[in-house]
């Protein structure tokens, strides 16, 4: 076998073993800010029957953002007649599926963890889908700087005294000197970030959708 057939197959090896290395689920199918912020908007008061009601929901309300903002779903697991909701722990998957068998009886889903669960949603975009992630203190400096980067549709995120993620909401308007977001769980609609009480939430952050 000539020289150059031998270097071809080798380089073709090379290659395939760095596309291996992509991340599992990269960001390449892009994202309409606008068409989120207007689901957002629609959906910070009441609740989309298309997807499961969570009691604590406002991460199950980000990813609906996202999906309506034209981020794909991973193929998952199908809903089984009579079970309501169900889980996938898999937190390298995000998807939420319905299923109406009957419609006389409430509809059934399969969600997976990282569309509702806040943990396991921060791992999945910023681990398998490398959204970068930046942190702000609440102080009028931070409160700047976050202003003059973050944009409408990105993730707004909060952190508690002890820096654990424990809620999430979608910015959905700027000013010069201002932020909105929206969010489930304690309904906000165009929310100002000014608002955000410092002592419960002395950091945020944002994750920038791409």
């Amino acid at each position: 076998m000539k020289k150059w057939v031998l270097w071809f197959l080798f380089t073709v090896t090379i290659l395939s073993g760095c596309q291996r290395a992509v991340k599992k689920n990269p960001n390449i199918e892009g994202y309409d800010r606008k068409l989120a912020v207007e689901y957002a908007l629609k959906y910070s008061e009441h609740r989309n029957r298309n997807y499961p009601n969570m009691q604590l929901n406002c991460t199950n309300f980000v990813s609906q953002c996202l999906v309506a903002g034209g981020k794909k779903q991973d193929k998952g697991e199908n809903p089984e007649r009579g079970t309501r909701i169900r889980f996938d722990s898999d937190i390298n998957r995000w998807y939420s599926k319905k299923k109406v068998w009957d419609s006389k009886r409430p509809a059934d889903f399969y969600t997976s963890a990282a569309f509702v669960r806040t943990d396991a949603f921060f791992k999945y975009w910023t681990e398998v889908r490398g959204l970068e992630l930046k942190k702000y203190k609440n102080t009028f400096a931070g409160r700047e700087s976050l202003i003059k980067e973050a944009v409408p549709g990105d993730v707004f995120v909060f952190y508690d005294g002890e820096g654990q993620i424990i809620h999430f909401g979608l910015i959905t308007a700027k000013e010069d000197n201002d932020l909105f977001y929206s969010a489930n769980t304690k309904d906000r609609k165009n929310f100002s970030i000014c608002n955000i009480n410092s002592s419960y939430y002395p950091v945020y952050g944002v994750l920038f959708v791409k």
